[in-house]
């Protein structure tokens, strides 16, 4: 079975035009976007999503805006997290899964 199609949701590619989306629809300007060399491939998505919240919780007055992205901020939140586990856990190969180190 080819679960390529499944996984797709959750590439950087994919995720990226997500945060470009909410971004643009914030109305953030380009240098106050957080940047993936700053945070590396594991946690970057993360912390966008963070910092998306933030950004909708503080700075936007319009109701309105607030109702219409929050489901997509929940949304990307949800699937960079899910991005974040795949890549730090289950696709490091050299490092065997057990009780002594997954975090409670």
């Amino acid at each position: 079975m080819n679960a390529q199609e499944t996984k797709r949701v959750f590439s950087p590619r994919t995720l990226t035009e997500i945060l470009t989306h909410i971004y643009t629809c914030l109305g953030v300007k380009k240098e106050d976007m957080l940047c993936r060399s700053e945070y590396g491939s594991i946690g970057y998505f993360s912390a966008a999503a963070k910092h998306v919240k933030e950004i909708l919780k503080n700075h936007i007055d319009n109701e309105r805006v607030k109702v219409y992205l929050a489901s997509d901020i929940s949304g990307f939140e949800w699937l960079a997290n899910v991005h974040e586990i795949f890549n730090a856990r289950l696709m490091k190969m050299d490092e065997m899964i057990h009780f002594g180190n997954i975090e409670m």
